[in-house]
């Protein structure tokens, strides 16, 4: 076989593993992480991948698929957004449970931004909201079709409670260096999704209605201690994920100027208030 023919056949089989490779790929959620990451980035966040947290439980090392942070400053005054992100592909859609009638636009930040330590309470204004993308509803569980159980959310859905739980231990830590500072924080857990997702409710015949839905909040409990510990999960169909991060063009001004306008909410102030 001449030289050039080995180049070629060697071309041929070298394309094919790529196909064979990329196929494989478009399975997984690497790509999904990839993207989040790349809409993150333009909208100024700094991206740490495959964070290392602690899990409360064992006190094992797990790992979340990306954690964003966007530091912005005015006044002297700090302002630090987490975002702990898993991201979840799947093509068997995934089904929201709802159970009335309730349904809200938008997640207010002003549960995100404590920790357990009561010295480290910040109340934000209630006017301060995340809007929810597209289609939306809210309720509390996610099952998955075309399967026996509801495994594939739940992990999603205790990882990104036990990070918030690390996060909020490692800002306890820190309490008297940001109340020093004046630096505020919140973080927020989000599942990051390339899936179908629909809403189910029974409607007043207590019949079955399913309607396709491009984001939602996820209201998910756990046991820890003797305490149960409560989050709002939003949930964001990749398609419209560009859109929900565009809430973080205006809300840390938003945020500043609220704090500049009501020093009693400022974290230096709260403590001295105690």
């Amino acid at each position: 076989m001449e030289f050039f023919e080995y180049i070629w056949v060697f071309s041929v089989i070298e394309r094919k593993m790529k196909d064979k490779i990329l196929d494989w790929l478009k399975k997984t959620g690497y790509p999904l992480e990839l993207f989040g990451e790349s809409i993150l980035s333009e909208k100024g966040f700094q991206i740490v991948n495959s964070l290392i947290y602690t899990d409360y439980e064992n006190k094992s090392q797990r790992e979340i698929d990306l954690l964003a942070n966007l530091n912005v400053a005015k006044d002297n005054i700090e302002l630090d957004i987490y975002l702990l992100i898993e991201c979840k592909k799947t093509d068997k859609p995934l089904i929201l449970l709802v159970t009335d009638d309730f349904s809200t636009d938008s997640i207010s930040i002003n549960g995100y931004a404590n920790s357990n330590n009561p010295n480290y309470k910040i109340p934000f204004s209630e006017d301060l909201k995340i809007k929810l993308p597209g289609r939306y509803s809210f309720g509390f569980k996610v099952i998955q079709a075309f399967t026996d159980g509801d495994e594939f959310i739940h992990r999603a859905a205790n990882t990104l409670l036990k990070s918030i739980i690390d996060y909020s231990f490692q800002k306890e830590n820190s309490l008297n260096f940001n109340i020093e500072n004046n630096i505020h924080s919140f973080a927020m857990p989000i599942l990051l999704v390339d899936a179908p997702l629909l809403k189910l409710n029974l409607d007043k015949q207590n019949e079955m209605q399913l309607e396709e839905i491009d984001s939602c909040i996820l209201e998910f409990r756990n046991q820890v201690s003797d305490s149960p510990l409560y989050f709002e999960i939003p949930i964001i169909r990749k398609e419209f994920f560009r859109e929900f991060c565009n809430n973080f063009e205006n809300l840390p001004t938003s945020i500043l100027n609220f704090l500049i306008a009501n020093p009693d909410f400022q974290i230096k102030n709260q403590t001295r208030l105690e």
